[in-house]
């Protein structure tokens, strides 16, 4: 089984966290609220610049805007039908003004103790916990 490689981003703001609603025309986990995510091309060595590069095309945050925290311990997970390794990030944005592409449809930024009431992709809020 093929293992994909990919990095999981997250952004909090002071005490809140962002969270992005996957739009109708991305290829997985449509309409389900997650962060920001993205497959780590084969020209791309490190992780890292895969998730800043991915921060700026889902939210429009500049590398200067954002800082990282941390950068969790890379791990495998079973996602539906396919195995991922995952490329945990945590990043403190300077300020909470997003600009969506078409990958998401809606963001808000919440208190990670509200994820519960979201439908969020399979993992998200178990990830967040091991970055805090």
């Amino acid at each position: 089984m093929e293992k994909k490689r990919v990095i999981v981003a997250y952004l909090k703001h002071k005490n809140k966290v962002l969270l992005v609603k996957r739009s109708k025309f991305v290829e997985s986990f449509q309409q389900q609220w997650s962060t920001i995510t993205g497959k780590i091309e084969h020209h791309e060595q490190d992780p890292l610049h895969t998730a800043v590069r991915e921060i700026e095309e889902e939210t429009g945050l500049k590398k200067d805007q954002i800082d990282l925290v941390r950068r969790g311990e890379p791990f495998e997970a079973q996602m539906k039908d396919k195995v991922r390794i995952i490329y945990p990030f945590l990043f403190e944005a300077k300020h909470n003004q997003v600009q969506l592409n078409w990958e998401n449809s809606e963001y808000v930024w919440i208190d990670p103790k509200e994820m519960y009431a979201y439908e969020v992709v399979e993992g998200i809020d178990e990830t967040l916990q091991l970055l805090i």
